[in-house]
């Protein structure tokens, strides 16, 4: 999930700059949104990692805490991240000329001119982007990735249940009775 929510930032940035929209504020605010996902579940990976355990053989398990907070936050956010990337490319996610037809003798000048935007974003470059977009978002391809995000793993319920099993929720209880000023018992 995270090297996921990088590639799905990185294809945002690059079709953003393809399009001549990445400096557009919306545009900025969609991606910086994608930007702190990708970071937090990247995040949620290391701290699984640094907090592992180690088994009574030997083997390491990552913690799961940030696994579990980490998938769900990945698979929660999932549909609004792609959103915001087909927000960002446009129709022509779906739309864009194929290969073939910019291969084509008669017609390909014509859909790498008119896929072009500034004469340093080459129509099939441009395409190309899309055509990865959809790949991974917009075809059979993307519904599977959609419902296998929410459900490895046994779901986003399933996640919560075992954040809420390992989360120590009596230090968070004392540390409010402590801002509380109820620390002492007296409750």
């Amino acid at each position: 999930m995270a090297d996921g929510a990088d590639l799905l930032v990185g294809l945002a940035q690059l079709i953003a700059e393809a399009n001549g929209l990445a400096g557009q504020a919306h545009i900025k605010e969609k991606i910086s949104e994608m930007i702190i996902h990708a970071t937090v579940v990247r995040a949620c990976l290391e701290a699984c990692l640094t907090h592992a355990e180690s088994g009574p053989f030997g083997a390491v398990f990552p913690n799961e805490l940030y696994t579990n907070a980490g998938k769900y936050t990945g698979a929660a956010n999932y549909s609004l991240m792609v959103r915001h990337l087909h927000d960002i490319a446009g129709g022509a996610v779906v739309t864009a000329p194929s290969i073939a037809d910019l291969e084509n003798a008669e017609v390909g000048h014509l859909a790498r001119q008119y896929m072009g935007t500034r004469s340093d974003v080459d129509g099939e470059y441009r395409t190309r982007l899309f055509h990865a977009i959809r790949d991974l978002t917009a075809d059979s391809y993307g519904g599977w990735k959609a419902v296998t995000n929410i459900q490895a793993g046994g779901g986003l319920y399933a996640q919560r249940i075992v954040t809420r099993r390992h989360y120590d929720l009596e230090a968070a209880k004392e540390r409010a009775l402590q801002v509380a000023g109820l620390a002492d018992g007296a409750h």
